[in-house]
């Protein structure tokens, strides 16, 4: 059993004087550096979001639309009415730009046409005057009340491979032909109860959370669940400069591996783009481990050092998948609470929301799942609770405020934007208090995976 790093309670303890060491500040330099070269692109690329990326201010009412449509095209009559309601809030939301924004009208006359409802001429106008080709088609096929089944052809060859709205469009097109097999490829009969099913499970998960807090919160006040402290035990300042060496090693290998996968992406076709993608996280897993065998500074910190093993591994899985459930009423409480400080800030998205958005595949949605669910567990949990925290929690004497601030800069690094940091922040500072509550890495590394592959299959039965 390792002892916590340091000890909060206030009862004096008779500890050894550290033999002082010549201190190293070389790895936090490095990691000063690159975490203000990751933040500093993150926050670049999401304050040019807007000029960069036209209409991602209307990306929040794009994912409900597809998530209406989608259930209401593929449940029963008597259970679709409610989703109604969905699309009369995105219909008045969207209205104040209908008749100023291409992307705005294009999305205001398919909610229209979906609710056989007219679209304004104005609207049309929009969409006839835009500069995008498919605008045109956009026009014909939500603005018009019938069509022939030629024209339904030329219009499902027009807007062939686009997104979720071009095959929205094209089921349209082909229904007011007279015929409704393109909803059957759209929506699939029996889908939207498969849907209902998985948000069904995600709700008693969100509830069996609260249980797990309050449960968590009795016996951590009774005493019955002691804090085992990091993996890493107690170490010296000069060990915790070694950590940050290490630190800055495994950050400076993400970077560079990660910039190195995205120069060959666009030379590859879509599959081939997966492929490069799991090739990256592939490697980057094999240099993380691999670099343990490696001394830092004349030490080496081997991956059971910084708690990867096998030991406990049934409990240290328990703990990580009753975390994760636990932390879903916390993580949802502070994404609305981000959400609404920084109403005024564009709002949070994900890459990997918007490629589900357009429809990736199987294959695309496999790679993202072992992207998320594999790939980001294993490098995220050493990179920040393996090695940056316990560095931390040593030259600040404050384990706390250690957690909490590898915490925020777990947030700050990931490309979402400002309003969804707290969100994420309470998931990072949850894995760093798992890790010093069970003194493992594994539970944290569980929690992150369980966590990352319940949102994307969430996001995949409102999306994809």
């Amino acid at each position: 059993m390792n002892s916590p790093l340091f000890d909060l309670s206030s009862t004096p303890q008779a500890t050894e004087p550290e033999v002082k060491q010549p201190r190293n500040y070389f790895g936090w330099v490095v990691l000063v550096f690159l975490f203000v070269f990751l933040i500093g692109g993150e926050l670049d690329q999401y304050l040019k979001r807007e000029k960069t990326n036209p209409g991602s201010q209307y990306s929040e009412s794009l994912n409900q639309l597809q998530f209406a449509v989608r259930l209401k095209r593929s449940m029963p009559s008597t259970a679709s009415g409610g989703f109604d309601m969905t699309l009369r809030q995105v219909e008045d939301r969207l209205r104040p730009d209908s008749t100023k924004d291409e992307i705005a009208a294009r999305l205001f006359a398919a909610t229209l046409s979906e609710q056989k409802k007219d679209v304004p001429a104005p609207v049309l106008e929009v969409l006839k005057k835009s500069k995008e080709p498919r605008d045109q088609v956009f026009a014909k096929a939500f603005g018009e009340k019938k069509l022939t089944p030629e024209a339904a052809a030329k219009i499902e060859k027009d807007l062939a491979g686009g997104g979720f709205v071009s095959r929205w469009a094209t089921a349209q097109a082909f229904e007011k032909a007279g015929d409704d097999s393109r909803w059957q490829k759209l929506a699939p009969p029996g889908s939207g109860m498969l849907r209902m099913g998985v948000l069904l499970i995600a709700g008693l998960a969100f509830l069996t959370g609260f249980v797990l807090l309050i449960a968590y919160g009795v016996l951590k006040g009774l005493k019955q669940l002691p804090s085992k402290g990091f993996p890493t035990g107690r170490i010296t300042l000069a060990d915790a400069d070694r950590l940050a060496i290490r630190a800055a090693q495994l950050f400076a290998i993400f970077v560079a591996v990660q910039m190195l996968g995205q120069l060959f992406a666009p030379l590859a076709t879509a599959n081939g783009r997966y492929l490069v993608m799991v090739l990256t996280y592939l490697i980057l897993i094999f240099c993380f481990l691999s670099i343990f065998s490696l001394p830092v500074g004349g030490r080496t910190f081997t991956l059971a050092n910084i708690g990867i093993s096998k030991d406990n591994l049934g409990r240290n899985i328990a703990w990580g998948f009753s975390t994760a459930m636990a932390n879903l009423p916390l993580v949802l409480i502070m994404a609305l609470l981000g959400n609404w400080i920084f109403s005024g800030l564009p709002k949070p998205e994900h890459p990997i929301t918007n490629q589900l958005s357009d429809g990736i595949g199987l294959i695309g949605t496999l790679v993202m799942l072992f992207a998320a669910s594999v790939g980001a567990p294993i490098l995220e949990e050493i990179m920040f609770r393996g090695t940056l925290m316990p560095a931390l929690a040593r030259i600040l004497n404050r384990p706390v405020i250690a957690i909490l601030i590898q915490g925020l800069l777990f947030a700050a690094i990931h490309p979402t934007g400002i309003p969804a940091w707290l969100p994420l922040a309470t998931i990072g500072a949850m894995s760093g208090f798992l890790v010093r509550q069970t003194g493992s890495l594994v539970p944290s590394m569980v929690m992150h995976a369980v966590h990352n592959f319940g949102t994307l299959i969430v996001a995949k039965a409102m999306m994809g």
